[in-house]
């Protein structure tokens, strides 16, 4: 009984963990598309 619970805790902080970067990656893909055109104004005006 304690080895099944103490194998199963950490799979599902590695499926949380993994849900969250998947997430994460969400976020920086939509941040990246709607970001191109702003860093691009931003890096030309400092220029």
């Amino acid at each position: 009984m304690k080895r099944y619970y103490f194998f199963d805790f950490p799979i599902d902080l590695i499926f949380i963990v993994f849900v969250f970067v998947v997430l994460l990656a969400a976020m920086a893909v939509r941040l990246r598309k709607g970001g191109r055109y702003r860093d691009g104004q931003k890096k030309r005006g400092m220029d």
